[in-house]
């Protein structure tokens, strides 16, 4: 599929071919966004409309926030002595000690006094926060399989959302986050249609929602305080 490759020679991501068909087929082709005819896709009217250059400005500012990071870690470990430090396997390293803590990774005591030394930094925290988030769910989305081979479990079974994946479901926190979320759940969706026993379902505990209606009363009080 070209998209594929497409997908990876732009963007440097490389995303299982059933992934890409599930979003173009049941989210652009059904919003209107995409028009599919013998195959071929085309981008409608609505799309040009759309706010795909709010979605490519938020993915500018997550490329230019990791490799700020990148790059400020890796003249960290040149002012620490490590002068023959490969760039790019001290940014796998990066990756694997964020979503891998249990791995034994290279430079893994360097990369952790990196942080700990810059954590209390103003944004510095977030950045890190963005990119370990962005990691995770690439890697998940990466390694999928084919959704049609997905749900080989008996019975059903039960995901549970943190507030911040509540958040990302309503558009709180970007539209960038609300797309990735939106196509998560058209995942789920699809595994649900395809598979015969059981399926998925989407919950939050009754802590996230003391959560949610305590960072909201908050905010409440807040705008009440400065007379927004």
């Amino acid at each position: 599929m070209e998209c594929v490759k497409y997908l990876e020679e732009d963007f440097g991501f490389y995303m299982p071919e059933a992934i890409i068909r599930s979003c173009l087929k049941n989210r652009l082709v059904r919003t209107g966004l995409l028009t599919v005819k013998n195959g071929i896709y085309c981008v409608t009217e609505s799309f040009k409309l759309s706010n795909s250059a709010e979605i490519d400005a938020d993915f500018e500012k997550s490329r230019k926030e990791y490799d700020e990071i990148i790059g400020r870690l890796y003249d960290y470990c040149s002012n620490n002595g490590l002068l023959d430090v490969n760039k790019l396997a001290l940014e796998e390293g990066f990756e694997n000690y964020l979503t891998r803590p249990d791995k034994n990774t290279q430079h893994a005591i360097t990369i952790a006094r990196f942080i700990v030394e810059h954590e209390d930094e103003q944004g510095f925290k977030d950045k890190l926060d963005n990119i370990e988030e962005g990691l995770i769910l690439y890697t998940g989305i990466r390694y999928s399989p084919d959704l049609s081979t997905l749900g080989n479990w008996r019975g059903d079974l039960i995901i549970f959302l943190d507030a911040e994946h509540l958040f990302s479901a309503t558009g709180l926190n970007g539209v960038l986050y609300k797309s990735l979320f939106d196509n998560f759940n058209d995942l789920i969706n699809d595994v649900n249609r395809n598979k015969k026993n059981g399926n998925i379902t989407l919950r939050y505990l009754e802590e996230t929602n003391k959560y949610i209606e305590a960072f909201f009363y908050a905010a409440k009080k807040l705008s009440n305080e400065k007379g927004v």
